[in-house]
């Protein structure tokens, strides 16, 4: 599946991801909060 991928293609892959999934958490429930109407 990743035969191409020596390690640093995988790390900033892994990288970028893991900092999407920061952003989406953290980033939309400060920067738009009013989007949320459960609050």
């Amino acid at each position: 599946f990743n035969r191409g991928w020596k390690g640093k293609t995988a790390a900033w892959f892994s990288i970028i991801g893991f900092l999407c999934v920061i952003f989406t958490f953290i980033g939309v429930n400060v920067l738009l909060p009013g989007l949320h109407s459960y609050r």
